[in-house]
């Protein structure tokens, strides 16, 4: 089985370029997050569980991301999607390929997902996951044919909508408007660099593309997509919807947006603050500079946004105080 897999930082547009690909007849498309790469593994995995322990967990990630798709007609022959029935046809696969990796996961849901939908398995099996090119060489060391393709996005614009739903969503998961920002310093770097580092390498089958430049040129981008994935061109990639049904957006200010948005395409300079984009652009500098977004603000300022930021960071994470022992 080939696989394709669209990822990039969370908020960074990969569920809008997910959702463009919706119904392309040379594809079969995993409709929702294969959350199991962050929800399961690592961290579940090297728990030591009982076998009823794991199914509950694995039971319970797959009803809560396959929520959006629950009672929806998921192919020519699934006209009500059942995550129970779904799961069990999943549980089975652990058997043949297992889920203690990424490519074996990766490898399950698709196998369990073809049979449970009744979809002819010699189509490639795209899917949709955040910051999935940290395991690239981990499904390749497992066998997998896979192609990826990274959405890259000004990480200023990246936090200016991640800090949009602070408030209302991330807030429930304990998460403040710092450490969100923390968030997105360590893990966009992360993704950002290791996506810089493939480029340089020529890795055969990874791809990269700009956010700002799918917004803006959807058309020709999404040609040169298709090309690089040896699929054939359908007008059904200029318009995202999910399970043929219009998508309007998953942006937490609550606006709906049908098709492709430029709304907020460059106004993190109204939705972020001067530090929080300083500090952005002191952690960032020399990666952004390489994906083509350019500093706005003198060294000397990002590096006292630094210094502000390191006084909560170490206090938050790594100060011991050796001084009470």
């Amino acid at each position: 089985m080939k696989f394709i897999v669209l990822t990039g930082h969370r908020k960074s547009g990969t569920t809008m370029l997910h959702k463009l690909f919706d119904g392309h007849p040379e594809l079969n498309i995993y409709p929702v997050d294969i959350s199991l790469l962050y929800a399961f593994y690592p961290y579940w995995v090297k728990k030591e569980l009982s076998e009823d322990d794991i199914k509950k967990r694995l039971a319970l990630i797959i009803k809560k991301s396959t929520a959006k798709i629950s009672g929806k007609q998921i192919s020519n022959k699934i006209n009500q999607f059942d995550s129970n029935e779904f799961f069990e046809v999943l549980w089975g696969m652990r058997t043949v390929y297992g889920l203690n990796t990424p490519g074996a996961i990766v490898k399950s849901v698709a196998k369990a997902y073809c049979q449970y939908a009744q979809v002819e398995e010699s189509k490639p099996f795209l899917f949709k996951e955040t910051s999935q090119v940290v395991n690239l060489q981990k499904f390749l060391d497992d066998g997998l044919d896979i192609k990826m393709l990274q959405i890259i996005r000004d990480p200023r614009d990246n936090y200016a909508s991640i800090k949009d739903g602070v408030s209302h969503y991330y807030k429930k998961m304990g998460e403040s408007e710092i450490e969100s920002l923390a968030s997105l310093l360590n893990r966009a770097k992360l993704d950002l660099e290791i996506s810089k580092h493939e480029v340089i390498a020529k890795t055969p089958n990874f791809f990269t593309v700009r956010f700002e430049d799918l917004v803006v040129e959807i058309e020709s981008v999404m040609k040169l997509i298709v090309n690089q994935l040896n699929i054939g061109w359908d007008d059904k990639l200029l318009e995202p919807t999910m399970l043929g049904e219009d998508f309007f957006g998953n942006n937490h200010s609550g606006k709906k947006f049908k098709g492709i948005s430029v709304e907020n395409l460059g106004r993190w300079r109204e939705r972020i603050t001067n530090a929080e984009a300083c500090l952005i652009e002191g952690w960032m500098a020399d990666v952004m500079q390489f994906w083509g977004y350019n500093s706005e603000y003198k060294r000397s300022e990002q590096l006292r946004a630094l210094a502000d930021f390191y006084a909560w960071y170490n206090s938050k994470y790594f100060f011991k105080d050796s001084f009470s022992v």
